[in-house]
């Protein structure tokens, strides 16, 4: 304040310019924050990026939901449109759908479909699903199925394990489960597989269970020792 004049004055601190500067814009830009907050939440849609804008596809959901519906039924039908499809991989995205919407009476004709599609990671996934399906359903008639040998090893395993260790509810005898398990080439699950045959067989019929292990091929013998005495050790279930 100068001699003589009463009115006051801001006195900036000339050594420190910019810290001054700062705090006389601090409460303006304190205030454009807020407002810009205030905003946005009033307008959310203006402030989406276009980069989080996914395009929807109602066009192609639609198309592979009819595609389902009518493999559930008519999976033929299903699959010739399916085929007609022009983009190479939306075609192979229609027939996924197919395979996996077909009804289990149709399995056969399917798994005939899935067989024709070129190798790859997803077509040996719906093969699996197929023909553990199948398994299931007529164990019998997948054994007679002319592709079956072409198959992925892997597909074939899982096949003949689901027959074998799900005997309870399979439509399948015992000397069947063997079969399949004779067909298991990985060495571990195909032990397993004779392992579980041989229990089966010592419910309803010893000696068979017996003659079972000891000429099985591709078991070493000392886990057949280890099975055969198992066997021997074990009591028929009397409700057998």
């Amino acid at each position: 304040m100068l001699a003589g004049d009463s009115t006051p004055c801001v006195l900036l601190d000339v050594r420190s310019p910019v810290k001054a500067l700062f705090r006389f814009l601090l409460p303006s830009l304190a205030g454009a924050l807020v407002f810009a907050f205030v905003h946005a939440r009033r307008e959310p849609s203006d402030n989406v990026s276009a980069t989080t804008i996914r395009p929807a596809r109602p066009a192609v959901e639609t198309g592979t939901r009819a595609l389902a519906l009518e493999a559930a039924t008519d999976p033929r039908g299903a699959w010739r449109r399916a085929c007609a499809v022009a983009d190479e991989r939306q075609r192979f995205e229609h027939q996924l759908v197919v395979l996996e919407a077909g009804s289990d009476a149709c399995l056969p004709e399917l798994a005939e479909f899935a067989v024709s599609l070129p190798p790859s990671s997803e077509r040996d996934a719906a093969l699996r699903r197929l023909v553990g399906r199948w398994a299931i359903q007529d164990p019998a008639a997948l054994s007679e199925w002319p592709a079956l040998p072409e198959l992925p090893a892997v597909v074939r395993d899982e096949a003949a394990t689901r027959i074998v260790l799900n005997g309870d509810a399979m439509n399948r005898t015992t000397a069947i489960a063997a079969q399949w398990a004779d067909t298991i080439g990985d060495p571990t699950a195909r032990e397993t597989a004779i392992a579980a045959v041989a229990r089966e067989w010592q419910r309803a019929d010893p000696a068979a269970a017996r003659e079972y292990l000891q000429r099985v091929p591709g078991l070493a013998e000392a886990r057949r020792s280890v099975l055969l005495a198992g066997l021997t050790a074990a009591r028929p279930d009397p409700g057998d």
